[in-house]
């Protein structure tokens, strides 16, 4: 592969999208790199790459050792992996680059980096200098490749991040009781539609705080949501059931200890059998069977569930 040409790299004023810095200090390029074989950057450049452009820092090689990941990048899906592969040999490899730093780690394109090292192909790479993990996210958030979970997982292990410590708290409760990450947040940050809309923004946008006070008071609302596992065994981890029990249990005079004794006395068949309803129906199950051979005095009314009715009637 033919060596590159000069690095000093001319920015092009006309180009949309460029990072502001298309060139490399000579500290950048005299700097060790990240990969297994320990190179400098412009040994690398020099001797491993070919430059195709003169306006941006585009190369080309194969030398796939050089480069490695980020530890706040998301895991790599073997199964997308395989996908590309696939695609590589139907449909021919096309020029695809991914983007680096100037350490070489891979800020976007990891997935396709591992397609194009086990398929032996020629490795294109944009070098970014000075971007980090923080790029990889803004990156991700512009072309909504990345899930919640992928910007949950990168911000928990962002040393540079200072909610590190929020994000922590979140994934650990997120991987202990195994709730689909939407349901996760509406647990931990409230159950209003609006609170979990705003979360979930606030989660990508690394600006999320979650509290001990808000893990504490997450988990005691679990262990009452666990006293259903019996008795709606498909569907007590559903979105709408956590949230139609955060309403029940908000209704002025429950008592959950009640609750509980309902649930054993009489079982209802539906709840038994179905995977999720919706909040009315949940609503009305849980109202009736509390209710159940109680005085006047004692049953509840959700005042949600009217509202629900007035809606709908």
């Amino acid at each position: 592969m033919p060596k590159t040409a000069n690095l000093t790299v001319i920015k092009n004023e006309e180009a949309n999208g460029l990072p502001e810095r298309v060139t490399l200090t000579n500290e950048e390029l005299e700097s060790p790199l990240s990969g297994t074989n320990k190179k400098f950057l412009k040994t690398f450049l020099d001797h491993d790459c070919q430059k195709l452009s003169n306006s941006v820092l585009l190369f080309a090689t194969k030398e796939y050792s050089t480069f490695s990941f980020l530890d706040e990048n998301r895991d790599v899906d073997s199964r997308k992996v395989a996908n590309l592969k696939q695609s590589f040999r139907d449909n021919g490899y096309k020029f695809n680059p991914i983007f680096v730093n100037e350490k070489l780690n891979i800020i976007d394109g990891q997935h396709r980096f591992r397609a194009i090292v086990e398929s032996n192909q020629v490795l294109y790479f944009f070098i970014m200098p000075g971007w980090n993990a923080k790029d990889v996210r803004t990156l991700n958030i512009n072309l909504s490749e990345w899930k919640d979970i992928d910007f949950l997982k990168s911000y928990a292990k962002d040393k540079n991040n200072d909610q590190r410590s929020d994000y922590a708290r979140l994934y650990r409760f997120h991987q202990i009781y195994d709730f689909n990450l939407t349901t996760t947040i509406m647990i931990v940050k409230g159950r209003g539609q609006s609170s979990v809309g705003e979360g979930k923004m606030k989660l990508r946008q690394g600006s999320l705080a979650v509290s001990t006070k808000d893990i504490d008071r997450a988990t005691a609302f679990i262990e009452k949501l666990e006293d259903f596992i019996n008795y709606h065994p498909k569907g007590w981890k559903s979105q709408s059931f956590v949230r139609s029990f955060s309403i029940m249990q908000m209704t002025p005079g429950y008592n959950h200890e009640r609750m509980v004794e309902k649930l054993q006395d009489y079982p209802d068949a539906v709840l038994r059998e179905a995977k999720t309803l919706h909040i009315k129906d949940y609503l009305t199950i849980l109202e009736n069977m509390y209710n159940r051979n109680l005085s006047r005095n004692s049953k509840i009314r959700c005042s949600f569930l009217g509202k629900l009715s007035e809606l709908t009637s």
